[in-house]
């Protein structure tokens, strides 16, 4: 008989500091703000590589944010079925060009690109 209890998750290597109450606010109204039953909110630019460049304070920003359906957040983080590019706000390409300190071709600016190619389509929230 196969035993199909999961492993425990290694324990994270990352320190998870205590959010003051301004970043727990800012972070419920991200997650939950017109974001109907059945879609995810979407970090544009992914958590990961804004703590990754000391922009931490800058996770529940609402400009990089885009609400989407569950399947399709799914999907795009398993690289099935990336989100088209058409499909960000402006605000986004602001938001990259402000963490690129106005860096046309900055780091987060070129993230945008690469994972988000030009097509239409997808189903929107």
């Amino acid at each position: 008989m196969t035993d199909c209890t999961p492993h425990p998750r290694p324990p994270s290597s990352r320190k998870k500091r205590k959010l003051s109450k301004a970043e727990t606010d800012a972070m419920i109204l991200w997650k939950t703000l017109d974001v109907p039953v059945g879609c995810d909110p979407h970090h544009i630019i992914y958590a990961q590589k804004l703590r990754q460049r000391g922009h931490s304070d800058k996770l529940w920003d609402l400009r990089n944010r885009l609400v989407v359906t569950r399947e399709e957040h799914e999907r795009h983080h398993a690289g099935f079925a990336l989100i088209s590019r058409e499909r960000l706000p402006e605000s986004v390409w602001r938001f990259a060009l402000e963490l690129d300190g106005g860096d046309l071709y900055g780091y987060f600016t070129e993230g945008l690109y690469r994972n988000y190619p030009l097509r239409e389509g997808g189903v929107k929230c």
